[in-house]
């Protein structure tokens, strides 16, 4: 017993105290290459757009810490092909990774999320940019809802078209009752928050209609918007400063689906 403490000793005079930690805990938990794995089976397994993108055969390996002897974080980047992926987790047990992956070809791609020790993966952001536009997802149960932008960068007062789709991706028909709108976008600014919605200041017929769809159906609609907002008290229309915002999409349905959030700049 004895000899083993003085190992330990040994050990911990030696080696960092992140390095320590990983070496007493090694076996509890995956690694982060394992936490890159998992979170990108999960994109291309949740994500029909992006069936069929090949997983680099190896990877190029570098750490994003300045200081390794520096206990706290560790982040990792893997780059192979047209991946990069980071890693970036605490030197604690059983940590909870923090995944961001960009995909760049001619489908290009930008995701995050987490995976914790269940190897739960929690997508926290998700655009790809398929043939020319943009696009988000988000979903509710059987219902996935897509918004593809024509472009991310525009002048003040230029519009953006917005292009819906709500699809039945279950194995059953699905039926609900609503009236317009039938979707919505909304605006945030660089601090995330809300400052806009397409909806606000705009008026639409009042009546209500049965939306039935078959399996693999899909509910679609397309809108044009400038991203101004609208001034309840003067029922006048406010030109969007130029700056960094970004866009969701949303189907106000009894269950609200709101998308994943893409990035625009206003000139």
């Amino acid at each position: 017993m004895r000899k083993l403490r003085l190992v330990l000793l040994l050990i911990i005079g030696v080696l960092s105290t992140a390095a320590v930690f990983a070496w007493l805990s090694r076996g509890v938990w995956f690694d982060s290459e394992s936490a890159r794995d998992i979170a990108i089976n999960h994109v291309l397994l949740k994500h029909d757009a992006l069936k069929g993108l090949e997983i680099p055969s190896s990877w190029e390996t570098r750490s994003l810490v300045a200081d390794p002897a520096i206990p706290g974080l560790d982040a990792w980047q893997y780059i192979g092909d047209a991946w990069t992926v980071n890693v970036t987790y605490p030197v604690v047990p059983n940590p909870t990774y923090t995944v961001e992956i960009e995909y760049t070809g001619e489908i290009s791609f930008h995701w995050k999320g987490t995976v914790d020790q269940a190897r739960t993966v929690d997508e926290k952001d998700f655009s790809a940019t398929i043939d020319d536009r943009t696009m988000a997802w988000g979903r509710q149960g059987d219902l996935e809802l897509t918004m593809a932008l024509d472009r991310t960068v525009i002048s003040t007062g230029e519009e953006i078209e917005f292009v819906f789709n709500l699809t039945n991706k279950g194995s059953k028909t699905v039926t609900f009752w609503m009236g317009p709108p039938f979707f919505d976008v909304h605006l945030y600014d660089s601090d995330n928050a809300l400052t806009a919605k397409w909806t606000e200041g705009r008026g639409f017929p009042e009546y209500i209609k049965q939306i039935t769809l078959e399996p693999e159906e899909t509910l679609s609609e397309t809108i044009q918007w400038n991203l101004y907002s609208y001034n309840h008290e003067t029922g006048a229309f406010i030109p969007v400063k130029p700056g960094r915002y970004s866009i969701s999409g949303v189907w106000p349905g009894e269950t609200q689906i709101e998308t994943t959030r893409i990035s625009v700049t206003v000139n």
